[in-house]
């Protein structure tokens, strides 16, 4: 849709200018630049060198690309009057790190599903309405977990198995623990099939929050619930794409 509002050589301006300043979040936390495919980006951290920190600094480089998207917002509000946002996954975990190619062309970079995890969550933060989605491997090793909201267990295609995964933010105010206190403990009633008492709080919730698209979208959830209660129930969060 930006390509269509600014036309291709406006787009190939904007495009070079996010993703410059994307880069510098990777590259000021010592993170490697793996690859650019279309508008994403790939970075990865523990290779080639050991980095005992490598959850944290991918953790810090993600809100710092989320404070530079505010920016880039107000740099292109001339030409794009509409807000453009961007969704970022973080994982943590083994990964096979070196060349991969073909005897014409190859770069160095990770495989493996770690990297399809990261991947992943990378997509659902559209739709989950957030900015940035980390993993439980992530919050753990980063030590951020005082710091973020558990969203929810969801599935992952190519992956056995559902994964817990967690929201992190630029600035952990007071507002945002509440609300992430609130939220977590209508998601254990709703995991735990008490879906009325998990309605209740999240009406709560909305009438202080009425922005948070996750506690709308677990509301949601709630409701569908009581409305039609699903005997195979498991809590888990269901996506409708990669």
């Amino acid at each position: 849709s930006v390509t269509q509002e600014l036309g291709p050589e406006k787009a190939i301006d904007w495009v070079n200018d996010v993703m410059s300043e994307l880069s510098e979040c990777v590259l000021e936390r010592d993170g490697v630049l793996v690859d650019y495919v279309g508008d994403e980006l790939l970075a990865m951290w523990g290779a080639p060198g050991e980095q005992p920190t490598h959850a944290a600094l991918a953790v810090d480089a993600a809100r710092a690309m989320v404070r530079r998207i505010e920016l880039l917002r107000e740099r292109w509000q001339h030409v794009l009057p509409h807000q453009f946002g961007a969704g970022i996954g973080v994982n943590t975990g083994l990964a096979r790190v070196g060349n991969v190619g073909s005897r014409q062309k190859f770069k160095y970079g990770p495989l493996g599903n770690t990297v399809n995890l990261g991947s992943r969550l990378q997509s659902a933060t559209k739709q989950l309405g957030v900015n940035c989605v980390i993993s439980h491997e992530t919050a753990i090793a980063a030590d951020c977990l005082p710091d973020c909201r558990r969203i929810a267990n969801l599935p992952v295609v190519g992956i056995e198995g559902a994964v817990s995964v967690y929201e992190i933010v630029c600035e952990s105010s007071d507002d945002w623990r509440e609300l992430a206190t609130d939220y977590q403990l209508a998601l254990v009633d709703y995991e735990a099939q008490k879906f009325r008492d998990s309605a209740r709080r999240l009406g709560a919730l909305l009438h202080k929050f009425p922005d948070d698209r996750l506690s709308q979208k677990l509301l949601a959830r709630a409701v569908a619930e009581l409305d039609e209660p699903n005997e195979h129930f498991t809590g888990v969060w269901s996506l409708t794409s990669k």
